[in-house]
């Protein structure tokens, strides 16, 4: 069975790399390697036009929050201001979220906890972080929700020094899915990246605490955190990264029988620093059925 798969993993690299450069060698999946990951290599390739930068913005939120709700529509209107450009995960810690005795669903994660320590909980929601940067220069790199509209355009200006491709293929029969994701650097990098990959779930209806202090039964809450495919917190990128360096990993998963919505389904990829900053350079996200 191993050579099969090293045979398999050889084939692939070589189907993907031959008309590129390779700059280092597949890394060693070993026994450690994430969920699912099939393929970690880079390669070497003419250096591309520097994409528009998206940014995220990570909402943290609970279904008992009395103000959520006005965070969850700032993040709704904020997309529609910047069509394509911005992207929400809504990240539902272990804070105000318990549920109703007639919550549809449990939204709260430990995935979600994880990022809001890391991130350094400051106290209330909602609140929200936005690429991973520190505007205030006090610990945490939250931000009210009434200040998002305000900090906004300045991530908005930036410059990307990489390029993110994401490229899911969906098996709704089987519930397989590919994820391909491709980070071409434009610019060099002198400090460590790290990539993390998510399955984000929109259209979800559960019980949500209201700013009148009802409750509506039926909430739709979208940006929901499903799965992580990296550490939660990313994996590094083990490659020199250099200008006209593409690092490819390639990820198989599935999705079946877990009570998601097939046509909800996206895929969250971001590239980012975490030595000393935990800026986020870029971020995209694609329906995995379109």
């Amino acid at each position: 069975m191993n050579k099969i798969k090293t045979v398999f993993f050889i084939g692939i690299s070589a189907l993907l790399i031959s008309s590129c450069k390779e700059v280092g060698t597949v890394v060693d999946l070993g026994k450690n390697k994430p969920l699912g990951l099939l393929l970690d290599t880079a390669y070497s390739e003419p250096v591309q036009s520097a994409e528009v930068k998206n940014v995220l913005i990570e909402e943290f939120t609970g279904v008992r929050c009395l103000n959520c709700p006005q965070g969850h529509a700032e993040l709704r209107s904020l997309k529609l201001t910047y069509p394509g450009r911005v992207i929400g995960l809504s990240l539902h810690s272990f804070i105000q979220d318990e549920v109703y005795p007639y919550s549809k669903e449990d939204l709260k994660s430990a995935i979600a906890q994880r990022i809001e320590q890391y991130l350094l909980y400051p106290g209330y929601k909602p609140n929200g972080a936005i690429d991973r940067v520190n505007f205030s220069g006090g610990q945490s790199v939250c931000n009210d929700y009434l200040d998002w509209a305000t900090l906004l355009p300045q991530r908005m200006a930036a410059t990307t020094p990489v390029n993110l491709l994401v490229t899911p293929t969906f098996n709704a029969t089987s519930g397989e899915l590919l994820i391909d994701v491709k980070a071409h650097y434009t610019q060099d990098q002198t400090e460590p990246n790290k990539l993390s990959l998510f399955l984000v779930e929109d259209s979800i209806v559960t019980a949500q605490l209201q700013p009148n202090n009802t409750v509506d039964t039926n909430y739709i809450h979208n940006e929901i955190v499903r799965e992580a495919y990296s550490d939660t917190l990313g994996d590094k990128l083990e490659h020199d990264l250099k200008r006209g360096t593409t690092v490819q990993r390639v990820y198989k998963v599935n999705v079946s029988g877990k009570g998601y919505e097939y046509k909800h389904l996206k895929v969250l990829a971001f590239i980012h620093r975490y030595a000393t900053t935990k800026e986020i350079l870029q971020a995209k996200e694609i329906e995995i059925e379109n």
